[in-house]
């Protein structure tokens, strides 16, 4: 589990910097439980803020290529909130459920966010996130991809390569289909 460790890496960068923690796309919890220990640790005053459907895939994505990601998969709601009833890191986890084009705005429009992960497999709620997130990242801050250039997750390479606004982000590592982007303006 690559990505774990990354992740994990990214946010010890910016653990120190102003601003909440949010994760878009938790599926079983494979980043936010980690990520909540590693916070509850080093930042207890931190807010992880997990956004999902928690029933899967709302929808088709609309980037196709023949292997893109159907309604219904990672349905992994279930087994996320049997884990977190027990989980001895979940204070500092608040659980957003809905879609993020609906709970993003509702619920989150006047927080900062040092780090974000954003693991929605479609484009449009990872277009969206990336969008809502754009402007609320603190100077420093990182956001994280992933499925960059999975066969199955074609649209995260069209936001990473057309959609980022380089004018205020920077690459900082991309590897194991990872990528993350740090705010330097």
């Amino acid at each position: 589990m690559s990505r774990i460790i990354h992740t994990l890496n990214m946010f010890d960068k910016v653990k120190n910097l102003p601003g909440d923690v949010i994760e878009c796309g938790v599926a079983a919890g494979t980043i936010t439980f980690p990520l909540a220990a590693v916070m509850s640790e080093f930042t207890p005053k931190k807010v992880l803020y997990a956004c999902d459907t928690y029933k899967g895939l709302p929808y088709n994505d609309q980037v196709k290529n023949g292997y893109e990601m159907k309604k219904g998969e990672c349905n992994y709601g279930n087994t996320f909130k049997e884990i977190f009833k027990i989980h001895p890191h979940r204070s500092n986890v608040q659980m957003v459920e809905g879609l993020v084009e609906d709970t993003l705005e509702s619920h989150l429009k006047d927080k900062m966010f040092c780090f974000a992960w954003l693991d929605m497999d479609c484009y449009q709620p990872t277009s969206y996130s990336y969008k809502f997130l754009e402007d609320r990242m603190v100077l420093g801050g990182i956001i994280g991809f992933h499925d960059y250039q999975f066969h199955r997750c074609p649209g995260i390479a069209r936001i990473v390569e057309e959609e980022v606004d380089y004018k205020k982000y920077q690459n900082v590592f991309c590897q194991h289909n990872c990528v993350y982007i740090q705010r330097y303006a």
